[in-house]
């Protein structure tokens, strides 16, 4: 889980190219087929590791997305940093306050829309 927070990290920086090494360091080796599941060790196969695969949740949504909250202003808008080899994310769904939102990152920027 620690190279996902490294992504996560780097992306906050604007690091982009840093971030989608560690990103993909985050999950290669723990990858384990036929059904994709996701391991805690390099060579282990038996377990399903939900807490590193939330790590990669954090790092894409919070590190490339760029999404941070804010109590008084809704969804703040942190540094976004695209991998270079992504054209673009789009997150759908984002709740705060009880209100939905879709954030939306290209090389040109980010938007966030209310649903």
């Amino acid at each position: 889980m620690t190279a996902s927070m490294h992504a996560l990290i780097a992306a906050r920086l604007g690091r982009a190219d840093e971030a989608e090494k560690y990103f993909r360091d985050s999950y290669r080796p723990f990858v384990r087929g036929p059904f994709v599941l996701f391991s805690e060790k390099r060579t282990l196969d038996r377990a399903v590791f939900t807490t590193g695969a939330g790590g990669i949740l954090q790092s894409v949504i919070y590190g490339f997305g760029g999404v941070d909250f804010d109590d008084w202003d809704g969804i703040a808008k942190a540094p976004v940093a695209l991998p270079p080899s992504w054209k673009s994310l789009t997150i759908r769904g984002v709740q705060h306050n009880g209100k939905r939102y879709t954030v939306a990152v290209t090389k040109d920027g980010r938007t966030v829309t209310p649903e």
